[in-house]
């Protein structure tokens, strides 16, 4: 009875540490059917950042591909908007907006980013500042709802009044 235990604990544990591998692999997307500069990027990425402005809630999102190449997409926000707070998305750098078309499919680029932000992540680990990952951080400002909602709000009843 002892050996029929042993086979049993052990395709148990095979079976948890296949399921746990897939539950914390990291998500593979398939960019060849998306529009620049996703396209042009080699996986498997090398680094993935998200960073906000401090204009009140632009994301930018900083990607490295295998090759070592550097992308950039820029989600600048819209204050106007209630429900969709990045409704568009260019590439390249903030001082690129407005030079540059933006991207065709921005709600694609914006799932994108999300996804890559989710997957990757990047710690600052600073004496002075409680640890903070500033991928999740972006992720949570792309993401709907928008997380400033209430002062949305606020801003649309104050201009309705006046």
């Amino acid at each position: 009875m002892k050996r029929n235990q042993t086979i049993v604990l052990f395709a148990a544990l095979i079976v948890l540490t296949g399921y746990s591998y897939q539950l914390f692999k990291q998500t593979t997307l398939d960019f060849s059917t998306d529009e620049e500069p996703f396209r042009s990027m080699v996986m498997p990425l090398k680094e993935v950042m998200g960073a906000s402005y401090m204009d009140g809630g632009s994301v930018s999102l900083h990607v490295t591909d295998a090759g070592g190449m550097k992308y950039q997409v820029f989600f600048p926000i819209d204050y106007d908007n209630l429900y969709d707070s990045h409704p568009t998305a260019f590439p390249g750098k903030i001082n690129d907006w407005g030079r540059v078309p933006e991207l065709k499919d921005p709600a694609r680029a914006k799932a994108i980013a999300i996804q890559l932000l989710k997957d990757y992540r990047c710690p600052v680990n600073h004496p002075d500042m409680e640890p903070f990952d500033t991928n999740d951080h972006a992720r949570r400002l792309l993401s709907h709802p928008p997380s400033n909602m209430t002062d949305r709000l606020e801003r649309k009843v104050v201009k309705l009044l006046k």
